[in-house]
């Protein structure tokens, strides 16, 4: 079962369990398009500052794992690429001050052409989603904790749907539901969630499905990593855990 609230209907005692990473992966897609999130600093500092193990352990109940990457659902070819720690609110601020955002009034600002910008955003979550809503909640305080603003906009199912469609928003809290063989074309496709363009990762995707070397396969892709890592379009979060339970 992937249902987390499993020991409601059958107990905890009398059987054995094991737990497998599920395909229920759910991420922050950030609208790269956007004023202040289009500067790759920002997604990065948010990418220091958000603790995923806290989450898991004190939203989800450790019903999840971390999870950094669409492909971490036992991709063959990204299987032993190391992802490394990405928690470092120091770090965040950082990133921030090298960038000439100056923290003053609780809040980070910079002027970009012209015009006074802070790091003041709305994350945007399905209402009716009850756990990804405390989430963005608890990504609400640990943003707030090095100097973001952050309000949570929740939205109806047919809103939902309207946001998906036109991707407006500035960070959305959504998932998607792998499939065994996970891929990146749908958030690096033109017309992507994320509004996100990248012509070296556009290339590395069409060359690899051109190569029959796996050693070389597994090169590209660990060039893939390291940009998606450094250019954050996404923040992966987490994904769902799947229980099998035996006596």
């Amino acid at each position: 079962t992937s249902n987390p609230k499993y020991e409601e209907y059958i107990g905890s005692m009398g059987y054995q369990k094991k737990q497998y990473l599920g395909r229920e992966f759910d991420y922050l897609a950030f609208n790269c398009t956007d004023a202040v999130l289009q500067n790759v600093e920002v997604r990065q500092a948010i990418q220091k500052a958000i603790d995923k193990g806290k989450i898991v352990s004190s939203v989800l109940e450790d019903k999840a794992y971390v999870a950094n990457f669409p492909l971490d659902y036992g991709h063959y070819l990204t299987k032993d690429i190391e992802w490394g720690e990405v928690f470092n609110q120091e770090e965040a601020n950082k990133i921030l001050k090298d960038n000439e955002w100056k923290f003053e009034y609780g809040i980070w600002s910079k002027i970009i052409e012209g015009r006074t910008r802070t790091l003041n955003f709305t994350i945007t979550v399905q209402e009716k989603n009850e756990q990804r809503v405390k989430v963005a909640e608890e990504i609400k305080k640990q943003l707030e904790a090095i100097g973001m603003k952050i309000t949570i906009r929740k939205v109806s199912d047919n809103e939902y749907k309207r946001i998906l469609a036109n991707h407006q928003y500035e960070i959305l809290l959504t998932g998607v539901y792998n499939g065994y063989s996970p891929e990146l074309n749908s958030f690096l496709e033109e017309g992507n969630l994320a509004n996100y363009e990248n012509a070296e990762l556009t290339t590395l995707l069409k060359e690899v499905n051109n190569i029959s070397s796996e050693d070389l396969q597994k090169e590209v892709y660990q060039k893939i990593t390291e940009t998606w890592r450094r250019e954050a379009p996404y923040l992966g979060l987490y994904r769902n855990q799947v229980i099998v339970g035996y006596g």
